[in-house]
């Protein structure tokens, strides 16, 4: 059995999915409102990824996309009483609890660990983040969020390489483009 990641292009296998349909309905909900220029959109991911997982506790990626989520608004909409670092964690974890070698639960797990209160671990992300894109090679933002690490360290022809090839990948990925063009 095999379902579509409504946000990309590669097919999910069942191990990756859930076989609730409620469950899946509420997570493809969610995949569409996952981004950082709306508030109102990510809480309604945070929303449905939640019911998802209500649906459904084992579903390994809706805990990934979560985690994401939270990172997300921790990030651009910071919200220093939300504790979205700690929730953004605790999803991740169970994420990978449930499905250890889950691309997008490595990489929630690195996009997370990815900041200031965490001394922007560069070696660790790098790792992470090269491990979810030999799970998901077509991760189109695993190499988009490995090209700004790679350029906050210094390693501008990587950092280019990597955006690059998350825009062949997605040509649609426009923060990737925004920072190559940068």
């Amino acid at each position: 059995l095999v379902y579509y990641n409504f946000s990309s292009t590669e097919r999910v296998t069942k191990k990756n999915i859930t076989a609730n349909p409620v469950a899946y309905e509420w997570y493809t909900r969610a995949e569409y409102r996952i981004t950082p220029e709306s508030k109102v959109d990510l809480d309604s991911a945070i929303f449905f990824l939640t019911k998802a997982i209500d649906a459904d506790s084992t579903f390994a990626l809706a805990h990934a996309e979560l985690s994401r989520a939270y990172s997300i608004k921790n990030y651009f909409f910071y919200d220093p009483n939300g504790g979205y670092n700690e929730k953004a964690f605790v999803e991740a974890e169970k994420s990978l609890y449930l499905n250890p070698d889950l691309a997008e639960g490595i990489f929630a797990k690195a996009y997370l660990n990815w900041n200031f209160q965490n001394k922007f671990p560069h070696e660790k992300t790098i790792r992470e983040y090269k491990k979810a894109i030999a799970l998901k090679p077509g991760m189109d933002e695993a190499y988009h969020q490995l090209g700004l690490v790679y350029l906050h360290i210094g390693l501008m022809k990587e950092s280019i390489a990597v955006v690059k090839k998350a825009l062949e990948i997605n040509p649609n990925n426009k923060f990737a483009a925004v920072d190559l063009s940068s």
